[in-house]
């Protein structure tokens, strides 16, 4: 995990495997988000809510809500892939 670890804006290669397929990924690091910004949403095609969450805190299930008042009936997508890398990478 510390090979992943590096400064906001440089990139990293990740080499990972799909049905025994290699396939090398870049990706751009971010920086880490502040306090109260690690909730985000907005709307997929098709109109599902997206909500991307990039960490857990104790503000976030009141972010959550804030975001799901009001949103009505529709598909939702909730992305916890930044959360989960992020927990993984700092344990």
């Amino acid at each position: 995990m510390a090979r992943l670890r590096g400064p906001a804006g440089s990139e990293v290669r990740l080499t990972v495997r799909r049905a025994g397929e290699p396939r090398t990924l870049v990706l751009r690091r971010e920086p880490l988000p502040g306090a109260g910004d690690h909730v985000r949403s907005g709307r997929l095609d098709g109109g599902a809510l997206h909500i991307a969450l990039d960490g857990f805190s104790a503000e976030t299930p009141a972010a959550v809500e804030r975001i799901l008042v009001g949103q009505g009936d529709g598909g939702l997508v909730l992305d916890q892939l930044a959360a989960a890398l992020r927990w993984l990478a700092h344990g």
